[in-house]
């Protein structure tokens, strides 16, 4: 049962020191309160000049419909036409959008922007990009070179003037007519005063500045601009990216980010129009084809039919021919079906040889004409182009989005070469089949011609023309009709993609002012904290007690408040001050480690100078004597001497003269100016001190003084330095080892209280000394009362001894005064 109290109990106080070092930590903190508000305050700054100066970008959307085509679900035009259902083709949605976002396509759009002069306004910290905001405007000759991405500054004056400045080295000179580069300038610098729309020109340069509206007014209001030609082909294009608006869907949002709104807004405006021309103009590309191969024969036929109608009526009127008979029409419409059934093989065969050549010399495919287009019923020809002409646009559609390089656009051409050789195996085969066709209407005809051999030779030749003519004439109409349908198709392609919803602002990219002002709230307010953290870590020096509990198992006696008066002997000349019933609760301590004795030897010591020591042991010896205790202090640093000089005594005799067997204890003893307390200096110094102190006179002379003296205080050289102390420790009935708040090392601290620990040294306590109330926690709950754990305790501050000290009376003084200020 009793093991189970002492686990509780342990777990206890756990949670009590963890909640203590939170608590001690938290005051630490609050002890560097003015950091806080300075660091907000440098840190709202700095973000609010970010906010300020930062070039900002947005984010522009615009929804764009795809339409997703597969070769079951085409446009009901390709299905009314025959043969143009190869106009649309396939499209695959991801590969479509590749295509949008593709570099090329976005290089388009850029340069369709007009920006081949860019325009800014210069402040202090921050340069705008006035797209379509300029106050004037850059007319150049777009002929003669101009410099590329050269800073033109310029200032407008209150007299209607412009300043125009400008200075660089090895400028590119570009001629934008033809997009060519016209050399280098090895050095432009210029600082022109001219008059608006005046023509400025040099070896480098011609161009004027206008008002940006025709007939407005150049502003005179002294800020600074600057425009810079642009070729906008070697400056990368802005990334468009993509998100379907529903997975599944082909509805998608483009997004881009730039500096300027209504730029991005044109931007994306311009990607959605290039892509929407680039499908038209891939549809159209057949019909195009076709249309001009139309042309071609059309105007062949036409040339023909004149001809044969104006030797037709030439020979009428020169041999007084009249219209055929009867028969002789029939024969005459029977030959000329026959010659138009030829005369559409024939075409056919024209077509076939147009194909092969195509086929086996043209690297660009896309614009092949359709077998359909022409008259051509064969269904695996029109199957096998229908075929390739989808092979062509995945082709296509790959080389947008990956390099020559790529395994599938290499898969992609091997299909292309293996259907182009199905596609000439098959011309091969129709053209044989079509030769075997005119053979057998040769044979046809030539029953049917003899007929018009018995004819007279004057209607056997208008026969002929006749024929001719007709027969002209039919491929004529028929070619029409053809060129009718692909003009109709021609006119009838529209894009299958629209712009849904025009391009808006989705929000700011930066700066992102309310985050910024976050993050500088939150980095005001952690910055202190990191202060005091890493003061705290790398601090060498005792700061608070659990720092002192962690280092040592010895206990701690008590504490030394700091003394902020103008005296050592602060408890003879300030018996009412905090210190000075600091030093009466070092007293009533002390009591318990002497319990049934009335004498009591106390030694003082340190592990290093300045630590307090000889401090302590004078207040304490006073606090004794005050108390109507015979008191002696003995100051046996025999090295440094130096306690005589604030009781105003001196050191002319002291203990080295009676260890060195020179005086008489008589002769060493002198009185102090507080009754009860008297004084035993170190003595002249010794060039061995610690052979004195190891002698028996230093026996002798505690055996005497413990007669005479009811408290002995022995102020002691630190330990941490030399021997002395520790052989003075078996005279002293308790001891005091003296730690200074930020003096004492911890390094130091912690290596000697071992060793004491080692030794086993008893009745020895630790003193801290020197605390500064309004600075420290220090685990005390200083100016808020406190008490240590023998069972006795005095309050400070607002604790239960306000009011009984002199610095509460002066403290309130002050506030008084302070409050007066404010008194009206």
């Amino acid at each position: 049962m009793s093991m189970e109290n002492n686990e509780q109990q342990n777990y206890y106080m756990l949670q009590d020191e963890q909640k203590m070092d939170v608590r001690l930590y938290l005051y630490k903190v609050l002890r560097f309160w003015y950091l806080f508000p300075i660091s907000l305050f440098v840190s709202l700054v700095i973000a609010n000049f970010i906010n300020k100066y930062t070039e900002p970008s947005y984010i522009v959307t615009a929804t764009l419909l795809i339409n997703d085509n597969s070769w079951n679900n085409r446009n009901a035009r390709d299905n009314f036409w025959p043969g143009f259902e190869l106009f649309s083709g396939y499209k695959n949605f991801q590969n479509e959008m590749l295509i949008v976002t593709s570099e090329s396509m976005r290089r388009k759009a850029l340069a369709n922007l007009n920006l081949e002069v860019l325009y800014y306004r210069v402040d202090r910290f921050l340069t705008t990009e006035l797209y379509r905001e300029a106050p004037f405007k850059i007319v150049f000759d777009p002929e003669y070179p101009q410099p590329l991405d050269l800073e033109f500054f310029l200032v407008f004056n209150k007299d209607n003037t412009i300043s125009l400045k400008a200075e660089g080295e090895n400028i590119t000179l570009h001629r934008f007519s033809d997009n060519t580069v016209r050399g280098t300038a090895p050095k432009i610098k210029l600082d022109y005063k001219v008059n608006p729309s005046t023509l400025l020109s040099s070896d480098y340069f011609k161009f004027s500045i206008v008002p940006a509206d025709e007939g407005g007014v150049m502003p005179a209001n002294g800020n600074t601009y600057k425009f810079v030609f642009n070729d906008v082909r070697t400056k990368p294009a802005p990334a468009v990216d993509y998100k379907q608006v529903i997975e599944g869907a082909s509805v998608v949002d483009f997004t881009t980010t730039m500096n300027h709104v209504q730029k991005a807004k044109d931007y994306l405006v311009e990607v959605a129009n290039v892509y929407i021309r680039r499908e038209i103009e891939n549809k159209n590309r057949t019909s195009i084809n076709t249309i001009n191969f139309i042309d071609e024969q059309l105007k062949i036929i036409a040339d023909s039919l004149n001809n044969t109608e104006k030797q037709i009526l030439d020979f009428k009127r020169s041999n007084n021919v009249l219209d055929f008979a009867i028969q002789t029409e029939d024969v005459l419409d029977d030959v000329v079906n026959f010659d138009n059934q030829k005369m559409t093989l024939y075409a056919k065969l024209k077509y076939y040889d147009y194909l092969q050549d195509y086929v086996e010399q043209s690297r660009d495919l896309k614009g092949i004409i359709a077998p359909a287009t022409m008259g051509i019923d064969d269904p695996l020809l029109n199957s096998l182009v229908m075929q390739l002409m989808a092979l062509l646009n995945e082709k296509d559609d790959l080389s947008f989005i990956s390099n020559m390089k790529s395994p599938a656009l290499d898969e992609v051409n091997k299909k292309i070469e293996k259907q182009k050789k199905l596609i000439l195996e098959s011309i091969d085969n129709v053209v044989h089949a079509a030769r075997i066709t005119l053979k057998d209407i040769d044979a046809r005809m030539t029953s049917k011609t003899s007929q018009i051999i018995n004819l007279p030779e004057t209607q056997q030749q208008l026969v002929n023309m006749e024929r001719k003519y007709r027969i002209d004439e039919s491929l004529l109409t028929d070619f029409l009709e053809k060129q009718s349908e692909a003009q109709i198709a021609k006119a009838a392609t529209v894009s299958e993609n629209e712009l849904l919803d025009e391009p808006r602002l989705v929000s700011q990219n930066k700066p992102k002012t309310k985050r910024n002002i976050s993050t500088a709230l939150l980095i005001g307010i952690l910055l202190p904290i990191g202060f005091v953290f890493l003061k705290e870590m790398m601090n060498d020096k005792i700061i608070d007690k659990g720092e002192v509990e962690r280092a040592t198992k010895i206990s701690i006696i008590g504490h030394i408040i700091h003394n902020n008066k103008r005296s050592n002997l602060v408890v003879k000349d300030f018996p009412k001050s905090a210190i000075a019933e600091s030093f009466r609760s070092i007293r009533t301590n002390l009591q318990y480690y002497t319990t049934g004795s009335d004498k009591q030897s106390i030694l003082v010591t340190s592990s290093v100078v300045s630590e307090g020591k000889t401090f302590i042991a004078m207040n304490l010896a006073s606090i004794f004597a005050l108390n109507g205790r015979k008191t002696l202090i003995m100051g046996f640093d025999l090295r440094k001497p130096k306690i005589f000089q604030d009781f105003g005594l001196t050191n002319i005799n002291g203990i080295s003269t009676f260890l060195s067997n020179k005086c008489e204890i008589k002769d060493i003893i002198q009185r102090t100016s507080l009754e009860y307390l008297d004084l035993i200096a170190a003595g002249p110094v010794p060039p061995n001190p610690s052979e004195l102190i190891a002698g028996d006179r230093a026996d002798l002379l505690f055996d005497s003084l413990r007669e005479m003296y009811d408290y002995i205080i022995i102020d002691s050289p630190p330990i941490g330095i030399v021997t002395d102390a520790y052989l003075l420790m078996k005279y002293a009935d308790a001891k005091l080892f003296i730690c200074r708040q930020n003096h004492t090392y911890k390094k130091v601290f912690g290596s000697l209280t071992k060793e004491l620990e080692r030794l086993q040294i008893k009745n020895i306590s630790i003193l801290i000394n020197d605390i500064r109330v309004e600075e420290s926690y220090y685990g005390y709950s200083y100016g808020y009362g406190y008490g240590y754990g023998y069972g006795y305790g005095y309050g400070y501050g607002y604790g239960y001894g306000h009011g009984y000290y002199d610095e509460t009376h002066n403290k309130k003084k002050k506030k008084q005064s302070f409050a007066g200020l404010f008194k009206f």
